[in-house]
């Protein structure tokens, strides 16, 4: 059969099959398309486009790169040998430089399959890039981006960011060359992407997201930075009229450092990206300190000593990333920028207790609430920046939302400052005898009540690095490693939720294979759960050799009673693999749950006992059940099934099963990853009530095991 004749049934192939749209028929049609080819062909191919849909939703060409340091104009042809070449990706980072090296140029090549139904069709190019660069397809210069150079000063960089067009001649193999260089910006961005990325998509979808984009980014960068900076400039010039008010001073310098913020936000212009490099400590960390300095300002008559130490913090922050702008400058600049929005929100919270008139009373509130609501959605952004959660624009400008409402705050207080402050000094002489020594007696009692708040305080800090020491060696007490057995694959899951939590989890492999597993439930919570979870832990190592389960119980709460414990108890489950036979028996656990990959239904193993050290001779069962290939099996302690939601109802075990039904066929890990995500969304909210833990195991199929002795 010769090549035409495989195209031939590679076409009919794809005809029966493209109504199917799932994982699998596009895998059929990825392989038909690759049998097509030659073997030199195959050996070659790196990215496959398998259809027209791919490119409708856009593919980001970013793996399976191949790279050559230097500089030769024959790598562009696509009949040069590059097996030779290094795998490596053209984002390029300097902390992640490829083995040979990179000396400002090289050049870039991917090879890639095209279905014929792409073949003549106009397809869009799009590339980000911080350099210059020359892309050619199949051996031809199609676009030049900048003047790419050997030297710096050969070098202008240029980033074109509308779609470019592309065509693929009817060939199913194709290659694209990039020869790159970038020597100016590379300096600077030690720590950020001074490569390239390309993407292909449709024409007309590219062409009216780039537009749409474009104006996105100029509306936004316009709001984010025209509206701090008014407020800057009016308050700036209130402060210039009337010095007595420094927080307009303040509050004017903060407001500078969100237009600046607003104004190099999301650039991708290389000079504007290395200016940013430079200034970026600087304008975060003195925005972030001025606007602390605002909050103190309004907030008290006499700035706190702790007010030198943020100073001091931020200082050094800026001067420290105006050399050395990193991750971890950028981390450290978070965290002080999360510490100082919530000393701005305590001092507010505790402004009521000192609080003597009710007028200064409405002003805090006002000002409380703009500040408060300016620190969340800085908050909000952070939160989004660091992915803990996900929107579907991924927009973290919402700050500019808090900015208006301090702005707004900021109005309101000084239009009634200034409403006042007639009548004010109009009462002043009379109400001082009044009032000095009701000033004096309340002073007195707050500082009665700061003693007492400090007194309070340092007890608590007490008790909380001792809880945190307990929980510290509870979590030690964990194993470090999971067994690696052939046949299982195995993942855990713990969460606590009090400092010291009573949840444990173990396991021990048997000189004859035997892998025993342990999941417990301490009595309580804190100190006293822990020292039963560490009592646990020595009694497993001392007994988990012991074939039968039952015997294990019954040394289990011989040992707890001679202990004197009191009302400490321990709930287990203990859990024998040897082979594909398992053999379980609970203690006061919820019963576990095996998926049947066969089947697809989830199976409740029913054993019931009471927890250990309860009752000598307690007649404990244990049940020996088979697994098979794929069969999964879930541990779990009581703090999944009996969450409880904002309308105080129960998890409950019908919908565990449900959940492990849907999920039972993946991967272990991914089944807590999806447990994990069920219970939080069930919970709504609610803080977590007690400690959750899961041991899942599953049966590997032959294939899997076969690789894994491999």
């Amino acid at each position: 059969m010769n090549k035409m004749h495989l195209l031939l049934l590679a076409s009919i192939l794809f005809v029966s099959c493209h109504s199917h749209q799932n994982a699998e028929t596009k895998t059929i049609r990825i392989r038909v398309i690759a049998n097509s080819l030659s073997a030199d062909e195959v050996g070659n191919t790196s990215f496959i486009i398998a259809d027209s849909s791919d490119v409708a939703m856009g593919i980001l060409l970013d793996h399976n790169w191949k790279y050559h340091s230097g500089d030769n104009l024959s790598w562009a042809d696509p009949a040069m040998d590059d097996h030779d070449w290094e795998p490596y990706g053209p984002a390029i980072r300097y902390d992640q430089l490829p083995k040979s090296g990179w000396q400002g140029i090289g050049w870039f090549r991917l090879h890639v399959v095209v279905d014929s139904v792409l073949w003549n069709k106009a397809l869009a190019l799009l590339i980000k890039q911080r350099g210059a660069s020359e892309v050619f397809v199949d051996g031809q210069l199609k676009y030049t981006f900048g003047r790419v150079g050997r030297t710096r000063s050969e070098e202008r960089r240029f980033e074109d960011r509308n779609p470019q067009l592309l065509v693929f001649t009817p060939q199913s193999a194709h290659v694209i060359a990039v020869r790159y260089s970038t020597f100016s910006v590379g300096q600077f961005l030690q720590s950020a992407d001074i490569g390239f990325s390309m993407s292909l998509t449709d024409l007309n979808k590219a062409i009216a997201a780039t537009s749409k984009t474009l104006m996105s980014e100029t509306i936004s960068r316009i709001i984010l930075t025209m509206i701090p900076a008014a407020l800057a400039l009016l308050h700036l010039l209130l402060f210039l009229f009337y010095t007595r008010f420094k927080e307009n001073l303040y509050y004017a310098a903060c407001m500078i450092g969100f237009a600046v913020l607003g104004l190099f936000r999301n650039q991708v212009n290389a000079d504007a990206v290395v200016i940013w490099s430079f200034i970026q400590a600087p304008v975060v960390n003195l925005t972030v300190l001025f606007g602390l300095l605002t909050a103190y300002e309004m907030r008290y008559r006499q700035f706190p000593r702790r007010i030198w130490l943020y100073v001091f913090i931020g200082m050094a922050l800026s001067i420290w990333g105006l050399f050395h702008w990193n991750e971890t400058t950028n981390y450290l600049t978070d965290v002080f920028k999360v510490i100082a929005l919530v000393e701005i929100i305590a001092s507010y919270l505790t402004k009521s207790v000192s609080v003597t008139l009710k007028k200064d009373q409405a002003n805090f509130w006002i000002i409380g609430i703009g500040i408060s609501i300016l620190a969340l959605f800085v908050f909000y952004d952070l939160i989004v920046d660091y992915k803990i959660i996900t929107t579907k624009s991924g927009y973290t400008g919402t700050y500019i939302y808090g900015v208006i409402a301090m702005s707004i705050a900021m109005s309101i207080n000084l239009s009634q400052r200034f409403a006042r402050i007639n009548i004010d000094l109009e009462r002043q002489l009379v109400q001082v005898k009044d009032l000095s020594e009701k000033a004096l007696a309340q002073e007195r009692h707050a500082r009665e009540e700061e003693i007492t708040r400090r007194l309070l305080e340092a007890d608590n800090l007490r008790k909380t690095r001792e809880l945190e020491e307990a929980r510290k060696l509870q979590l030690s007490m964990l194993p470090k490693t999971l067994p690696n057995l052939s046949h299982l694959d195995i993942a855990v899951y713990m969460n606590a939720a009090t400092e010291v939590g009573g949840d444990y989890y173990d396991f021990a492999v048997g000189p004859d294979g035997t892998l025993t597993i342990a999941i417990g439930d301490a009595t309580g919570h804190g100190a006293q759960a822990g020292i039963m979870v560490a009592i646990t832990k020595s009694l497993f190592h001392e007994f988990s050799d012991i074939p039968k389960i039952t015997d294990v119980f019954e040394k289990y709460t011989s040992s707890i009673k001679r202990l004197n414990l009191g009302s400490l108890y321990m709930a287990m489950m203990l859990v024998k693999f040897k082979g594909h036979t398992m053999v379980a028996s609970s203690a006061g656990m919820p019963s576990p749950l095996i998926y049947r990959a066969a089947t697809g239904e989830v199976e409740n193993i029913d054993l019931k006992g009471m927890p250990l050290g309860c009752f000598l001779d307690y007649p404990y069962r244990e049940k020996m059940i088979s697994l098979f290939e794929g069969d999964t099996v879930v541990l779990m302690s009581d703090g999944f099934p009996e969450r409880f939601n904002d309308k105080m109802e129960m998890l409950e075990e019908h919908r565990v099963n449900k959940i492990i039904q849907q999920v039972g066929d993946k991967f272990p890990r991914e089944i807590i990853d999806h447990l994990s995500q069920e219970g939080e969304a069930w919970a709504n909210g609610r803080p977590q009530d007690d400690d959750v833990t899961f041991v899942v195991m599953q049966v590997k199929h032959n294939e899997d095991v076969s690789q894994s002795s491999e």
